[in-house]
């Protein structure tokens, strides 16, 4: 199965936003795929400040999609460079049926979120996809990256606008919530 077979998985989780479940369910992928000393490193990742630190960005994300124009909230990550992320606020939006995410690039404004380095570090040793232990931690830390967005958003007011998620280059993006 392929890292991409295995991130559209995670669809079922998001639906139900069971945020531990997910985690626990990549845990043990990851267990599957990866030596324990290894993923000890990755479960020791803090992603608790990184949590909170979503909370301000996208309250303010949420206030300003109500602005003329803005279709979609589009979070992005970047797994090679400290988990640095941003909220994007997307002039156009097409739903994942329509296999066509360049609306995530439409964007007019964006906001700076937080970043775990940590994580990265503990990515970047292994890599994206190129072994199964690479593949195992990848899938871990996105799924933990996914269930502290989730969580977040989970609390937040609704919009009646979509609010996406990926990392850089991650194609499908996730649908965190539909309109």
């Amino acid at each position: 199965m392929t890292i991409y077979e295995r991130l559209a998985e995670m669809n079922p989780y998001i639906e139900r936003s069971d945020w531990d479940g997910l985690e626990r369910g990549y845990l043990s992928i990851a267990a599957s795929l990866v030596g324990a000393p290894v993923l000890k490193r990755a479960e020791a990742v803090d992603f608790s400040q990184y949590e909170a630190g979503l909370r301000k960005p996208l309250g303010q994300a949420l206030t300003r999609a109500g602005e003329p124009g803005v279709k979609a909230i589009y979070f992005e990550y970047d797994l090679d460079n400290n988990w640095k992320s941003a909220f994007y606020l997307c002039l156009s939006y097409f739903s994942e049926d329509q296999q066509d995410n360049d609306w995530a690039a439409d964007w007019e404004q964006r906001i700076p979120g937080p970043d775990l380095p940590a994580a990265s570090t503990v990515y970047r040793e292994h890599g994206f996809a190129k072994t199964d232990t690479a593949k195992g931690i990848t899938l871990y830390l996105v799924a933990r990256t996914v269930a502290s967005f989730g969580r977040v958003v989970s609390q937040a007011r609704r919009i009646g606008k979509p609010i996406c998620i990926g990392f850089h280059d991650q194609d499908p993006i996730m649908r965190m919530r539909e309109s």
